[in-house]
């Protein structure tokens, strides 16, 4: 008798042993699995992050897309009212891009695109907003800038843009000119009137020629 019990407390312990062996196996492959529905959503956040990254960037130039432009523009006239700083606004039309287009071909085109965002508007500040405006036209945000402050600024990468070169298939072939407008808010003007403005003296303005600066400051 004493063996029989003896055999059936060995036989208990064992399952004991087996029981908390697989308790152990399934909280060890649940542990890995929550490990790995966590590894899954950090990679879905930021895939949603890249996503919405892309969202708001355009593909060929990297700047920020128009309709993020218009929100910060939003948003700094929002801090013009709080705090009563200047704020300056461009918008950049590069000469003539369809001729290149055409002479080049369309990748040469967009190299022009690129050229202008990576190496002519870039040398702004680092607060100043410079966005793809659509087309051929860039767009730029100046926060706390008087007009010649401004002025000054697109002077300097109008002349930079004229003595600068792009490298296509073999070719240097000199980057076009830019005409631009540069106009200033004012006191209660809703932003679509302000981007109005810029964009119909722009449009005026070419007609006069390429290589253009021209200021629309707001009527009184």
């Amino acid at each position: 008798e004493l063996g029989d019990l003896k055999q059936i407390l060995v036989k208990g312990l064992n399952e004991l042993i087996e029981e908390r062996q697989a308790l152990i196996d399934k909280l060890s492959t649940a542990s890995d699995y929550l490990k790995a529905v966590e590894t899954d959503r950090e990679r879905l956040r930021q895939e949603l992050g890249q996503a919405r990254k892309n969202s708001m960037t355009d593909e060929l130039t990297g700047l920020p897309k128009r309709e993020v432009f218009i929100k910060q523009l939003e948003a700094e006239i929002g801090r013009v009212k709080r705090y009563g700083f200047a704020l300056a606004l461009a918008v950049i039309d590069v000469d003539n891009l369809e001729s290149v287009n055409k002479r080049y071909g369309r990748a040469t085109g967009d190299a022009v695109l690129r050229c202008y965002a990576g190496e002519i508007l870039s040398k702004f500040r680092t607060y100043d907003l410079v966005a793809r405006y659509g087309g051929d036209e860039f767009a730029v945000l100046f926060p706390n800038t008087q007009k010649d402050g401004a002025m000054h600024a697109l002077e300097k990468a109008r002349k930079t843009a004229t003595s600068t070169f792009i490298h296509q298939d073999g070719k240097n072939i000199p980057l076009p000119s830019f005409s631009s407008v540069l106009t200033q808010y004012s006191p209660g003007e809703p932003p679509a009137a302000l981007l109005a403005r810029a964009d119909e003296t722009l449009t005026q303005a070419k007609l006069g020629g390429t290589n253009r600066l021209v200021v629309a400051l707001p009527t009184a």
